[in-house]
């Protein structure tokens, strides 16, 4: 759910469009060289599957029904993602 602001228009409406492709391009879900598991699998490991992504600096994708459905990247040093 986007977040709304004060005039009820969402946070995103505020980007340009190039800060949008900007963001987009930066989480773009691709398969190469990405580890896939499946949520079922996650869900009961999660500490250990989010640890993992911290200290390897690799992102994963997490399936559902066999599709990908949600990316997570981590976090560089000086917060930056």
């Amino acid at each position: 759910m986007p977040i709304k602001n004060s005039k009820n228009k969402s946070a995103e409406q505020k980007l340009t469009k190039n800060e949008r492709e900007k963001i987009t391009n930066q989480h773009k879900v691709t398969t190469e060289n990405i580890r896939v598991r499946q949520a079922t699998e996650v869900r009961s490991k999660f500490q250990e599957v989010i640890d993992n992504v911290h200290y390897t600096k690799e992102a994963l994708i997490i399936s559902k029904h066999k599709k990908p459905w949600v990316k997570i990247i981590p976090i560089s040093e000086d917060g930056q993602y």
